[in-house]
C-alpha cells in the first residue's frame, strides 16, 4: 500500500543511478485497465523501456518482488535480482481469510473506515505487517493520505496476488545472482527457503532470513537490509570482470568435474540475530 517514495534512502544511499516505480493505482501512477499479474509485468517492462534503461538491477518487496520475478523470467534485461518477502513462493495464509465470502463482505463494510483510524492503521501495521515494530510516520502519513485512491488499487494487487498464489512460481527462466531477503516471522508471505531455491534452478541464490521480522524488511531492520543490498548489487560487476579474458596460463584447464561443481555452487541462508552483523553461508548443493 506504499509508493516509490519508501525507496527514497536506499536510493541516496546507491552510487548509481536509481528509478523507483509507483506501482498501478499507487503514488502517482494511474490505475492500469488490468488487474492480470502478466499485463503488469508487460506494463513495467514498458515503464523500464521508456525511462531508457537497458540493463538494470531489479530490487522488489511483496507483490512488487513477485512482479520483479515476472521481468527476470521473461525479459534479458536484468542483472540481478532481489527479492524482499517475496509473493509467489507458496500459499499466502491470509489469502484464505480474504477468500472468504463473509470476510470479505466484512472488509468491504469496516475497512475503508479503519482506514481513516491513525490507531487502527498503526494496530494493523504492527501486528499484521510488521514483527510487533512501530510503524514509521513518513508512512503512516501517506497511507491515511492516499486511502481512498489505493482502494481500486488494492484490489487490482489482491487480484495478481490470488495468481502468483494459486501457481507459485516454478523453473524461473534466470541465471543471474538472486538476493532473496525475508523476516522469519513474516505472516503475509511466510518464508520458504525450498521453494526460492527450487524455483531459481539456474540462478545463484543467498538467502537472508532476518531474526524476529516480519513483513517489512526493510523498515524493520533497514541498515542490514542496505548492506545486504549493496553488496549484492556489485557482485555482477565482479563476475563481469571474472568473465574478461586472462593472460595466457601455463596452469592446466579446469577439470569438467571442476566445473560442474562450480556451476552448481549454491548458497545457504544466513539466519540473522537482531543484533548481528550480517553474515552469509555458501555450501556446495
Amino acid at each position: 500500500m506504499d509508493s516509490a517514495l519508501s525507496w527514497q534512502e536506499f536510493q541516496r544511499e546507491q552510487t548509481r543511478p536509481t528509478l523507483a516505480i509507483d506501482l498501478p493505482g499507487f503514488g502517482e501512477s494511474d490505475l492500469a485497465g488490468s488487474d492480470k499479474y502478466l499485463d503488469s509485468v508487460r506494463l513495467l517492462d514498458k515503464i523500464i523501456s521508456k525511462a531508457g534503461v537497458d540493463r538494470y538491477h531489479l530490487v522488489g518487496h511483496s507483490l512488487g518482488a513477485a512482479l520483479a520475478t515476472g521481468l527476470a523470467d521473461r525479459y534479458e534485461n536484468v542483472l540481478s535480482l532481489t527479492l524482499i518477502s517475496s509473493a509467489g513462493f507458496g500459499p499466502m495464509p491470509v489469502l484464505r481469510l480474504v477468500n472468504q465470502p463473509l470476510l470479505q463482505a466484512a472488509l468491504l463494510r469496516v475497512g475503508p473506515l479503519a482506514m481513516h483510524s491513525r490507531h487502527l492503521v498503526s494496530f494493523a501495521y504492527s501486528n499484521i505487517f510488521s514483527w510487533h515494530e512501530p510503524i514509521d510516520e513518513a508512512l503512516l502519513a501517506r497511507i491515511l493520505a492516499d486511502r481512498n485512491r489505493v482502494r481500486p488499487a488494492t484490489r487490482a494487487g489482491l487480484a495478481m496476488l490470488r495468481e502468483v498464489n494459486d501457481q507459485p512460481f516454478n523453473d524461473i527462466n534466470f541465471s543471474g545472482p538472486v538476493l532473496a531477503i525475508w523476516g522469519d516471522h513474516d505472516q503475509l508471505t511466510p518464508y520458504r527457503k525450498e521453494a526460492i531455491v527450487r524455483a531459481f534452478p539456474a540462478a545463484k541464490i543467498v538467502c537472508l532470513c532476518l531474526a524476529g521480522v516480519g513483513h517489512h524488511p526493510q523498515y524493520e531492520e533497514r541498515a542490514r537490509v542496505s548492506r545486504a543490498l549493496t553488496k549484492h548489487l556489485l557482485q555482477p560487476q565482479r563476475q563481469m570482470q571474472q568473465k574478461r579474458p586472462a593472460a595466457p596460463s601455463s596452469s592446466p584447464a579446469p577439470s569438467a568435474g571442476t566445473k560442474l561443481a562450480r556451476a552448481e555452487a549454491r548458497a545457504e541462508e544466513a539466519a540473522l540475530p537482531r543484533t548481528s552483523p550480517i553474515k552469509e553461508q555458501q555450501s556446495r548443493s
